[in-house]
């Protein structure tokens, strides 16, 4: 976008980098480099360098001529000097600017390092945030690739074409196209010609016809470029240099800003032009566009308040036919770099083109929403809208779903050239809503703690688990259309869910089953489980090892099975007095319920209870009168469920 950014964008930016001239040479070159001349510069400075005069000064400046005529190879090899050089002075908008320039080079990875590092010297830099927000952000561009389909257009010229505009019987853009101008007329920004507006009808196959000049109402001896119609058609809003009747002219820096001029249609022709009352004499207004209800003027700008070296505003246009004071869109939308190219749709999703935001390369194209309170999350547009190279300029009518805009990208006709775009698929603003998760025991409906919840399908991949209350809250994409939501926790049966809207926050209820049977209140635990009854030696109350070893196994349950409460209940056979047998059974319940409170089960998960001899199994009230074996089953403890 190499005109562009010499006679447009860059005039916002009055780069004031003190050089301290070492002779007469570099005194005039520095001259050319403060008036903008940067093509000159650039030259001069390189012959210097080759003449072995080389300071972080002249690297500095040597790599902004470069960047700000988007020469962005040159201007990373001269970057690269810079900030690897051992008196770089570590000034984090080189840092900056040399990343972005990496990028333009598809050396992502080198660039991200770079952007550390800029982070790290820079941490309250909007652009520093949106980075650290966003490391996956090629990833995220990648994901939006397609949205648009681009085609070339037979209009271009070896000039710069951009800027297009919308109406009715065609489109409005600006070029340097040959004119006739006379060398006098020829900018030192870059040896190219002053801009002009044409209108060009649109053909049946979506390409521009040849097109007309406007006429000398609106055409003078300066820029104008970025024309916008308002709704009704009536006014035309443009952008013109400073100027003294009709002719280019600069303040008293040398700069000569931009401003937004309007003309009124009467009788079919443009009259009443006239510059805006919020222009400025020390910044500059530029690049309009209307609002669909023809009641707000958006634009760039680099005026008092501006965040970076331009910022995005509105200003209120009063039914009255003046206008209210210009707001800044804020942070979200707008950086320390630059934000320009403002392009409203009747939906409110603002376009714009910026290098503050994470991109390809130099200028991206992005868009955000501002149909909210708060603007949604800005998004690139991802290829083929974008490129490693400048692309700006976007406009986009709402029902064909067709626009323009303009690239100074490889295999044009110029250094900017104008190319046509269709919509095939919606624009997708990350946007997420709290969706909370309760999951239950089915059957019980006891919550469940600590079950696996994951989400997949449509929306970003999240993996959670459950509070003690069974509750967990995922976010998922406002727009999602298949949202798959499962729950699973171990000695459960999996349950998933589809989600497909989430336009208010939602509740939703995953029941688990348990993959057995619990057993029923007053059912022992062992019996359930089938495994050898605990069996104490006589007149012992230790735990034998087959003892252990079948606790052990309840134990596992009980830990899969956090609800579930039990009975130690312990017991003797018909030896010995009822007081010693009492005594004797409270032992055993003791020391079981010792054992599983040792082994991870919480002690209030667990009642004791002792009988003595009072509950045997068989016919043993005589102990005399039966086999060991028919007094040792007497010998028990059993885990009899009281909750589950």
């Amino acid at each position: 976008m190499t005109f562009l950014r010499n006679n447009l964008i860059l005039l916002y930016t009055c780069i004031s980098l003190v050089c301290a001239a070492q002779t007469s040479t570099l005194k005039k070159i520095d001259k050319k480099y403060d008036n903008y001349a940067y093509s000159d510069a650039i030259v001069g400075y390189e012959t210097l360098i080759k003449k072995g005069y080389s300071t972080t000064e002249v690297l500095k400046r040597l790599g902004n001529s470069n960047y700000l005529v988007a020469n962005y190879k040159e201007a990373a090899k001269w970057y690269e000097k810079l900030v690897t050089s051992d008196d770089f002075d570590s000034d984090p908008e080189f840092i900056y600017r040399y990343a972005t320039t990496l990028r333009s080079l598809e050396n992502y990875k080198e660039s991200d390092e770079w952007m550390q590092k800029f982070q790290a010297l820079n941490t309250d830099d909007q652009r520093a945030i949106n980075f650290n927000k966003n490391r996956d952000y090629l990833e995220d561009i990648k994901s939006r690739a397609g949205t648009f389909s681009v085609n070339s257009l037979s209009i271009n010229t070896t000039e710069s074409d951009f800027s297009p505009a919308f109406i009715p019987e065609g489109v409005l853009f600006a070029s340097a196209r040959d004119t006739g101008m006379f060398s006098k007329n020829i900018h030192s920004w870059n040896t190219k010609t002053f801009l002009d507006l044409f209108k060009s009808k649109v053909t049946a196959s979506g390409d521009l016809a040849e097109p007309l000049k406007m006429d000398k109402s609106i055409n003078k001896k300066t820029h104008e470029s970025s024309p916008a119609l308002s709704p009704d058609g009536t006014t035309l809003y443009f952008t013109r240099n400073n100027s003294t009747n009709g002719n280019f002219s600069r303040d008293s820096e040398g700069v000569s800003r931009l401003k937004i001029f309007k003309a009124s249609l009467i009788n079919g022709e443009w009259k009443k032009v006239q510059e805006l009352p919020f222009n400025g004499k020390e910044y500059s207004v530029a690049h309009p566009t209307v609002s669909a209800d023809g009641k707000w003027l958006y634009f760039a700008s680099d005026m008092p308040g501006t965040l970076g070296a331009s910022d995005i505003f509105k200003v209120a246009i009063k039914e009255d036919g003046s206008y209210g004071e210009p707001i800044n869109l804020g942070n979200k939308i707008n950086t320390e770099g630059t934000e320009s190219f403002p392009f409203i749709t009747k939906e409110e999703v603002l376009f714009f083109a910026s290098n503050g935001h994470p991109g390809l390369g130099g200028l991206d194209m992005f868009a955000t929403k501002l149909d909210q309170e708060e603007p949604l999350p800005v998004i690139n547009l991802g290829t083929p809208v974008n490129s490693i190279e400048d692309d700006f300029s976007l406009i986009l009518n709402s029902e064909s779903k067709q626009g323009y805009f303009a690239s100074n990208r490889e295999g044009g006709q110029g250094s900017d050239d104008i190319y046509g775009i269709k919509q095939l698929k919606p624009l997708r603003f990350e946007c997420f809503k709290d969706l909370e998760i309760i999951v239950l025991e089915k059957g019980s409906n006891n919550p469940l703690a600590m079950a696996n919840v994951d989400v997949s399908g449509d929306t970003p991949t999240t993996k959670t688990a459950t509070n003690k209350d069974g509750n967990a809250v995922v976010a998922l994409d406002c727009y999602t259309t298949n949202a798959i939501i499962i729950a699973s926790k171990e000695g459960y049966k999996r349950s998933d869910m589809k989600i497909t809207e989430m336009k208010e926050q939602r509740q939703i209820t995953l029941y688990l089953e348990p993959l057995v049977t619990l057993p029923a209140l007053g059912e022992d635990l062992i019996a359930y489980l089938k495994l050898e009854p605990i069996l104490f030696d006589l007149d012992k109350y230790n735990l034998t090892p087959t003892a252990k070893n079948t606790l052990d196994q309840a134990l596992a349950f009980l830990k899969a099975y956090p609800k579930v409460q039990i009975e130690v209940r312990a017991h003797t056979d018909a030896l010995a007095s009822d007081a010693y047998n009492d005594k004797l059974s409270s032992r055993r319940a003791t020391t079981t319920k010792a054992y599983l409170v040792a082994n991870g089960i919480d002690a209030s998960r667990i009642d004791e209870k002792s009988f003595g001899e009072n509950e045997l199994l068989n016919d043993c009230k005589v102990w005399n009168n039966c086999t060991p074996e028919q007094n040792h089953i007497n010998r028990r403890a059993e885990l009899i469920v009281i909750k589950k």
